[in-house]
């Protein structure tokens, strides 16, 4: 069997490969339809605070709903159009989940597990906590030379009276 004939099985035998792009867009607006009848005028699925429901249920509508304006999109127009409350249920999800919803997507990482180029003044800021460490330790280790030092001069003025009383006992 040739590689486009096995990817075509492949894909029939998945199920949704079968279907026009028109019918698999119907499907998701009769799903948004569902959806829409059973939140009905509820401002959440189950009642008046939120529940996992409403969270997993606002992860897949915000994808819809919040796609840049200028890309059509025939979900979200069906949603706009046809489902105001789901709409009602993505803003009242955001306003009480995301408060900082705007700062959130203008600052996103969207690439969290690349690594980042150092800014300038996070550098610098290294660089001064680096030179203040070099210093601190410097002054501790000329603290404890000094120590060493004054140790060793005790030490050797003891050693030096030892030896003047043995002299002064002979």
């Amino acid at each position: 069997m040739n590689v486009v004939a096995e990817g075509a099985r492949k894909v029939k035998a998945q199920g949704m490969g079968v279907h026009s792009a028109e019918e698999v867009s119907q499907f998701g607006c009769t799903d948004l339809k569902v959806l829409s009848d059973t939140l009905a005028d509820k401002p959440f699925f189950f009642g008046d605070e939120p529940t996992t429901m409403d969270v997993v249920a606002f992860a897949h509508l915000a994808q819809i709903l919040y796609i840049d304006k200028d890309t059509p999109y025939s979900l979200r127009d069906y949603m706009v159009e046809n489902c105001p409350n789901l709409v009602g249920h993505c803003s009242r999800v955001k306003e009480r989940c995301f408060p900082d919803w705007d700062e959130i997507c203008s600052s996103l990482d969207m690439n969290t597990h690349l690594p980042k180029p150092e800014k300038q003044e996070e550098k610098e800021g290294k660089e001064e906590a680096k030179e203040s460490k070099e210093s601190k330790e410097e002054k501790e280790g000329d603290k404890e030379k000094a120590d060493k030092e004054e140790k060793e001069v005790e030490k050797d003025k003891e050693v030096d009276e030892n030896k003047e009383k043995e002299k002064d006992g002979k």
